[in-house]
């Protein structure tokens, strides 16, 4: 059965990411409204961008914490400075140096410019 990841709202106001197991999109929405969540987000688990990651060796490593906390300064920055996400994502690609990170900022530049949210 297809597996979809979902980001649901509680009736509290918690905002949370699900796995749902379902024929469907519809019926993976339907399962979580069943159940009292409010749905954001129902997307399918995509099995080619693991392989992917795990082809090009990023799946094993991971991000350092200094790289990761300074990139989110400066977007963070950037944005209060009022540059659009775009603009953002491109002058941090360019910038950065890890090229794990580099690597995911492109694919979300990419996603974001195809006009995902």
């Amino acid at each position: 059965m297809p597996e979809f990841i979902c980001r649901v709202g509680t009736p509290r106001g918690r905002i949370m990411t699900r796995v749902v197991y379902a024929e469907n999109v519809e019926q993976a929405r339907k399962e979580l409204t069943d159940q009292g969540y409010w749905v954001f987000e129902v997307r399918p688990k995509h099995k080619l961008k693991e392989s992917l990651l795990n082809l090009f060796g990023f799946r094993s490593r991971s991000i350092p914490i200094r790289d990761f906390l300074v990139f989110n300064q400066e977007l963070a920055t950037l944005i209060q400075a009022g540059l659009p996400i775009l603009q953002c994502l491109d002058i941090l690609a360019e910038r950065q140096r890890n090229p794990r990170l580099r690597y995911i900022l492109d694919n979300v530049r990419e996603r974001v410019r195809a006009g995902a949210s």
